[in-house]
Order: C-alpha cells, then sequence, then structure tokens
C-alpha cells in the first residue's frame, strides 16, 4: 500500500476516489479543466484599533519563518495582533468567550484556511484546529501533499465563540474583519480555503448555496479562494468527504498556476 492509498484510506475515500487524480496532481499535471475564476470585490474596512491601519495584501515586508500560537502574527503597531484581539471589546462575544483565538502555523505558508470560529473544544483549551475537525481537516490536506500548520495557517472569521456554537452574525464578523485582513497582509497566501458557507457568505459576501460556491475560485485582492465544507458538517456527513477532497484538490490546482505564474515572472524579471 502506497502512502496515497494509505490516506485515501484513512479518510474513508478509498476505492471510493481514483489514485489517478493524486498523483496527477502531485506531479503537476494539468488533468482538470482550468479553474473558473469570480472577481470579488473586498468591502471597505474599518482601521484598526490603536490607530493602526490595515497594510495593503501587495506590500512588500519580510516575512516571520514560522509563528508560534502564543506569538501570533506580528503588527507594525506596539502591540501584536494577539494582544489586541485579547482586549478587543469591538462586539458582544468578548464577554462571554474563555479564550480568544488568532491563528496558527507557518507564516510563511502557502494555505490559509479559516474556519468560522474556535469550537467549545477549542475555546475551552485555547488551541486551534483541534479535535475530531482538527483531525478530519489535517487529513484532507496531508490527502493533497499538505502538513496542517507546517505549511499552512489556521485561523477564525470570528476569533471568540458564540455561545452554544451558533454561526458568528454579520456584525460580528465585521467587527472582528480587521484582525483577519491583518492575518492576510502579513500572510500573503498563494490559496485560501473557506470552511463552510457561512465562512464564505460573510467573507466573501455572496449569499449563495454552498453547491454553487463550490469548484470556483473567488478573486480576493489577488488570492485565489476556494469554498468547501465545515469540518464539524462533515463529520455528521461522512458521505461528503469525496467531495471535500476534491475541493481541497481543485485549491491545489489553484497553489500550483499562482506557484507556476511567479517562478515565471521571476524568470522574466531576472
Amino acid at each position: 500500500m502506497n502512502r496515497d492509498e494509505a490516506l485515501l484510506r484513512e479518510l474513508g475515500l478509498w476505492p471510493t476516489v481514483s489514485l489517478l487524480e493524486t498523483k496527477i496532481l502531485i506531479e503537476g499535471q494539468d488533468a482538470f479543466a482550468r479553474p473558473h475564476a469570480v472577481k470579488v470585490t473586498p468591502p471597505s474596512t474599518q482601521p484598526v484599533s490603536h490607530g493602526q491601519s490595515i497594510k495593503p495584501l501587495d506590500a512588500k515586508e519580510e516575512r516571520v519563518k514560522e509563528t508560534k500560537p502564543e506569538e501570533s502574527v506580528k503588527s507594525t503597531g506596539q502591540l501584536t495582533l494577539q494582544e489586541r484581539v485579547l482586549s478587543c471589546a469591538a462586539c458582544a462575544l468578548h464577554a462571554t468567550r474563555q479564550h480568544a483565538l488568532v491563528g496558527k502555523g507557518n507564516a510563511q505558508a502557502d494555505w490559509l484556511v479559516i474556519a468560522e470560529s474556535p469550537s467549545t473544544e477549542e475555546d475551552l483549551h485555547n488551541q486551534v484546529a483541534i479535535g475530531s475537525a482538527g483531525e478530519m481537516l489535517a487529513n484532507l490536506l496531508n490527502a493533497v501533499g499538505a502538513t496542517a500548520f507546517e505549511n499552512t495557517y489556521h485561523t477564525y472569521l470570528v476569533k471568540c465563540r458564540p455561545v452554544h456554537n451558533r454561526p458568528p452574525s454579520q456584525e460580528e464578523s465585521r467587527a472582528c474583519r480587521h484582525h483577519l485582513l491583518e492575518e492576510i497582509s502579513h500572510l500573503q497566501p498563494k490559496v485560501i480555503v473557506l470552511l463552510g458557507r457561512t465562512v464564505a457568505k460573510l467573507f466573501l459576501e455572496l449569499d449563495l448555496p454552498l453547491t454553487q460556491m463550490r469548484q470556483k475560485s473567488y478573486d480576493f485582492r489577488g488570492v485565489g479562494v476556494v469554498v468547501t465544507q465545515d469540518m464539524g458538517a462533515l463529520l455528521r456527513q461522512p458521505s461528503e468527504k469525496a467531495q471535500a477532497w476534491r475541493d481541497f484538490i481543485f485549491a491545489k490546482k489553484i497553489l500550483n498556476q499562482c506557484t507556476q505564474r511567479v517562478g515565471s515572472d521571476d524568470t522574466t524579471n531576472t
């Protein structure tokens, strides 16, 4: 049994999906149709608290090699993003949270994965992407050649857990948006994966069924964005694993195209 087959068996996908798809993906052959890009105009944002402004995504600056969970992404202000999130009271969620969680992973990651909000378990333990949902996400990433937290970065649309794990509201998302945009600005990922319809609706401001948003590449400030199923929903509906796996294959395709384009630009400039 080779590694690819073992990963698919662990996900419960073998032999539902073809190993040929994984082999072609990893070897970079063009086995799939060119992703359909949809342009999304980002909404205007409020300035970051403490008088700091959001940097444009294409800002040129040296990026930190790795971000430890307790450090968070650094800003140009005197406070780290972690410190500002911990002191944030922009919405009512700060009054009921156990912890406020910013992202975790490699600050030079090509992959940025955005979940809805911390789960009850993540909020309790102050840890990002843990439990059964975190394991499912790690397995899906492994199945397309990525390793959770090593070449990926995981964060939340809303940094505080809503009571009873309800979906965050539009007002809560907007109140927390500048924290997320600051993470994106510093990370400069090559592909963004949105976990679930709620995240896609609030992040992209598109009110469409999940089925209509999948297998499309949305453009957010020059970065390809892919929508897939929320991991909690995937645990409740294991029959959807194969489709989620194909969503991650599609995201890897976007990443590969971005990497090839950057390499081509570098060659042209030398």
